[in-house]
């Protein structure tokens, strides 16, 4: 499997196993045909990699880990993201540093959609983790 695989499926893993995500549908990746009655859902992507050399053989890979949450809601449904990214960070960030040489939280945002007659919350954690390679 290759590293990135590994990072999506152990931050899967323990998000799925966390009782603050009990409420949560856990999934690979999201679809077109994704069911918005299934929200609140979380997917785990790693859509970057960055590669620095280090030495004449290492190099410094990080890469970006994230973590969106989609979820309908009311009025207080930014509050509701916020809460949530808390939790989130409190699972994955030792997940991702048990598996590379350095992790941090990067980026939190928060985007509500409230065309279609109901208000979709989209909470996106970025964490970049580093590995080191020769």
């Amino acid at each position: 499997m290759h590293y990135r695989a590994s990072l999506r499926a152990a931050v899967r893993a323990a998000l799925s196993a966390d009782i603050a995500f009990a409420d949560v549908t856990v999934i690979e990746g999201w679809h077109q045909s994704f069911d918005e009655d299934a929200m609140p859902a979380i997917a785990v992507f790693t859509p970057r990699e960055e590669v620095e050399r280090q030495g004449v053989r290492s190099k410094s890979r990080t890469v970006d880990v994230v973590v969106q949450l989609r979820s309908l809601g009311g009025a207080a449904l930014e509050d509701e993201l916020d809460d949530r990214s808390g939790a989130i960070e409190l699972v994955v960030l030792p997940v991702l540093e048990s598996l590379t040489a350095d992790a941090w939280i990067s980026v939190t945002d928060v985007e509500i959609d409230g065309q279609s007659g109901r208000r979709i919350g989209k909470l996106n954690v970025v964490f970049r983790a580093v590995r080191l390679t020769e």
